[in-house]
């Protein structure tokens, strides 16, 4: 259940997340959310810094939402970010990694007013050097945007989140493909193929369970939407799990 932030100094290797491919480069920043799978594989002498907290401890003495943080929401943030420089992260980093080596008195409300500072230089160069802006700010796409990135909710259609949110259907569709360029649906669908795979992955569960677990009434359907949105069939997929 934690936020997570990796900074790449230098070196390269391949970093999968959502099972995503990525190749890691000198001044990447990768932003993780809970629920969001990952596997760093650095080169040899990749120099990186890794930061993972909890927001119900860590970020428990500062006023701040993690929502006011761009780089923590789907939509505005896909991948790794490419910046002009993390030197001066990577300084606010080191000084979070002294305190936690040397604690004092306080050392919550330090650690928390550190995070934040660290957090803030982040959303600044995120702000300038992110390639994935939206359109505009919209409270009910941020409110949809929190939804997607729930781990507890799965729903299948829009109108499901639509209901949660207290609007119609195509009110809703209409507004997040607005602002984001694509609608709900979209954003939907690419959640719940994120979380296909995750289900797919454990091999101690059947293709029924899988399907029951998604909402599908059966694997047939199932087996029809994973195809139709990633070219394989689940029984493929696994099979590719297996080389």
């Amino acid at each position: 259940q934690h936020h997570e932030v990796l900074i790449i100094k230098g070196g390269g290797g391949r970093h999968l997340v959502d099972f995503e491919l990525y190749q890691v480069k000198p001044n990447q920043v990768y932003f993780m959310r809970p629920g969001q799978v990952h596997e760093f594989l650095p080169n040899p002498g990749a120099v990186f810094y890794f930061i993972a907290f909890d927001k119900s401890e860590i970020m428990l003495n500062v006023p701040t939402a993690l929502t006011s943080f761009d780089f923590f929401q789907s939509f505005h943030c896909n991948g790794p970010v490419e910046l002009d420089e993390v030197d001066s992260l990577i300084k606010q980093m080191e000084d979070i990694q002294y305190e936690l080596a040397h604690p004092g008195i306080m050392q919550h409300q330090l650690l928390s007013g550190l995070l934040t500072v660290l957090l803030i230089k982040l959303q600044r160069k995120f702000k300038l050097f992110n390639r994935n802006e939206l359109t505009e700010e919209n409270e009910l796409v941020i409110q949809f945007n929190m939804l997607i990135d729930s781990e507890a909710c799965h729903f299948r259609f829009v109108k499901d989140y639509a209901k949660q949110l207290h609007v119609s259907t195509t009110y809703l569709n209409d507004l997040v493909k607005k602002v984001t360029g694509s609608p709900a649906s979209f954003w939907i669908n690419k959640k719940q193929i994120t979380y296909s795979k995750q289900l797919l992955n454990n091999f101690s569960l059947n293709f029924k369970t899988i399907s029951s677990q998604l909402g599908f009434s059966n694997a047939t359907h199932f087996a029809r939407f994973f195809k139709a949105h990633t070219q394989q069939s689940p029984t493929d997929y696994r099979s590719t799990l297996k080389c």
